[in-house]
């Protein structure tokens, strides 16, 4: 039996951060490279992060006790599985507030925005200036301070 096969595999990490605040983001993509990825910036920068590769490990992780301050989805999922729309979706359903940003690397970012009004997207490739911008945007849109 492979990792995640029984479980929905996540990985949680707390790390106490000057930029990062120690914020809680969750984290989904079944892309291992770009879940890695993407949670090894957000750590460097003082983020708390969960890592879901799918849709049962990020429902168990909105379901658990810890705040979840940000959704950070990639939009393309395996065939046959929930899409990051409809994570963000469910994510909203349960933490009403809860801001979202979704990255592709195959949708265009105004045919999104169509679907899912409000919501910030990031192009992949990016770098991790672009992910740390986004994600403070999200975090802190303007005018909430």
């Amino acid at each position: 039996m492979s990792i995640g096969e029984s479980e929905p595999l996540y990985l949680s990490t707390p790390v106490p951060g000057e930029s990062g605040g120690g914020k809680h983001i969750l984290v989904v993509d079944d892309d291992v490279f770009y879940r890695n990825l993407v949670l090894w910036i957000l750590e460097d920068a003082g983020f708390r992060v969960t890592a879901a590769e799918d849709f049962a490990a990020t429902i168990k992780a909105l379901e658990g006790d810890e705040s979840v301050h940000m959704l950070l989805a990639d939009v393309q999922m395996p065939v046959g599985t929930p899409n990051g729309v409809t994570i963000a979706r469910m994510a909203r359903l349960r933490r009403h507030k809860l801001p979202i940003v979704f990255m592709t690397g195959f949708y265009d970012p105004e045919q999104l925005g169509a679907i899912e009004p409000n919501i910030a997207v990031l192009r992949k490739p990016f770098t991790g200036q672009d992910l740390l911008r986004m994600v403070e945007a999200a975090l802190n849109p303007a005018g909430s301070c």
